[in-house]
């Protein structure tokens, strides 16, 4: 993962190495060509081991943002440079759409599923309580939820 972080690579060209690992991988296993990417890099009931190498490059891409943006230092946090990654998808604007959704999450608060009853889940840092490592935590994993909604809807789709 660190070249794909260091330097600039397109996210067609990862997408064109996840293919390629996909089918070792399929074949690694023992499953059909015919499986669907969800079943292995998704989170549902049988969830193997796997992650999804343009998940994976599309968080490191968000951290590298959000760690120049929020430095100490205040050159780079001023100057940070503008991470290329082709036109198909930006690191600023997944950031951007990341932390919108936080924050909308944040004034919502916990909303309750099933029959739970109040205050049985588990409690979630909030946005604004957050520290900068916290808050480039949650931006990741938000990243990853997006990622796994948008998996889930091409395999609805088919």
């Amino acid at each position: 993962m660190w070249p794909l972080t260091i330097y600039e690579v397109p996210i067609t060209t990862v997408e064109k190495m996840e293919r390629t690992v996909t089918s070792y991988v399929k074949k690694w296993l023992g499953v059909p060509r015919c499986l669907t990417n969800i079943s292995l890099y998704g989170k549902g009931v049988l969830e193997l081991p796997l992650t999804s190498l343009t998940e994976e490059y599309k968080c490191s891409k968000v951290r590298l943002q959000m760690t120049l943006n929020d430095s100490r230092d205040q050159t780079i946090s001023n100057a940070a440079p503008p991470l290329l990654t082709g036109r198909k998808w930006t690191p600023s604007d997944a950031v951007q759409q990341a932390t919108s959704a936080l924050r909308h999450k944040d004034i919502v608060g916990h909303v309750q599923q099933g029959r739970g009853g109040f205050g049985l889940a588990a409690r979630e840092p909030t946005w604004r309580k957050a520290s900068t490592s916290e808050r480039r935590k949650l931006v990741v994993e938000e990243v990853r939820r997006e990622e796994e909604t948008t998996r889930s809807a091409v395999c609805l789709s088919s």
